[in-house]
């Protein structure tokens, strides 16, 4: 398939979780883009050496930041130091998350904590910061990256603190979408389902393929195709929505 024509050169995205996973495919995606990608990670400095890597073989201009943006304060440097070297952030994907595998009655006070903060507090605290460039600019992007039950309220059985926080984002997304349409600013949510991901199994990929209508496991260029065209122009009049990237799963 052909690259995507550079429709955000030069423009500055940032990715949370950058580093690894689907959080890395869509930093490269947006670098493919002509963006100056800022990925934010909090502990593998491996990890962030071998994305700064990717982006040097395609002649990007991308940088790793180490930054917990689960903690207001280092979301607030985190934006100070991307706006001091790189300019104010037009494109953000909010795609740090945290899972955990726990019923509510066993579920430790600092395990429900660390999924909040790693979820919906980090995603409020960045479009917080974000906002005031986009608005200055009249133009931005906010991504916010769910699971398969975002879009809806249904219990889930050991992943409770998971599913709420996601269903929190969603409901954000939605009153940011309505709260900055007038300044040019969309914000949407693509919500993936099963994206196997660093050391999984093949056996448990095939696994996850059975209970997919489509009998197959997310690739990431299906994450990057939902990615790429809601931050660019040609999607000026889509915000607020929820766009399931499940291959049917969850229909």
């Amino acid at each position: 398939m052909n690259q995507p024509e550079r429709e955000l050169e030069n423009l500055v995205a940032l990715v949370t979780g950058g580093t690894r996973g689907v959080g890395r495919v869509c930093a490269l995606a947006l670098a493919d883009m002509g963006c100056k990608v800022a990925v934010a990670y909090a502990h593998d400095d491996n990890d962030a050496r071998e994305t700064v890597g990717l982006f040097q073989q395609r002649g990007a201009p991308g940088r790793a930041f180490k930054a917990d943006v689960g903690a207001y304060d280092a979301a607030r440097y985190l934006f100070d130091e991307i706006e001091a070297s790189l300019g104010g952030v037009s494109v953000l994907v909010n795609n740090l998350g945290a899972h955990c595998w726990s019923e509510v009655a066993g579920q430790s006070f600092e395990e429900w904590h660390r999924v909040m903060d790693n979820t919906i507090h980090s995603t409020f605290y960045c479009s917080q910061r974000a906002l005031p460039f986009m608005r200055r600019a009249g133009w931005g992007r906010i991504i916010n990256i769910g699971i398969e039950s975002s879009h809806r309220v249904e219990g889930v059985p050991t992943m409770g603190a998971v599913a709420a926080a996601k269903v929190a984002v969603a409901s954000l997304t939605k009153t940011l979408a309505l709260e900055e349409a007038g300044h040019g600013i969309t914000v949407n949510m693509i919500n993936l389902s099963f994206a196997p991901g660093k050391g999984t199994r093949p056996e448990d990929a095939r696994a996850m393929a059975e209970v997919v209508p489509m009998k197959r496991v997310a690739r990431p260029a299906d994450v990057t195709h939902a990615l790429q065209f809601l931050v660019s122009p040609r999607s000026e009049y889509i915000t607020g929505n929820m766009i399931n990237v499940t291959g049917g799963y969850g229909i």
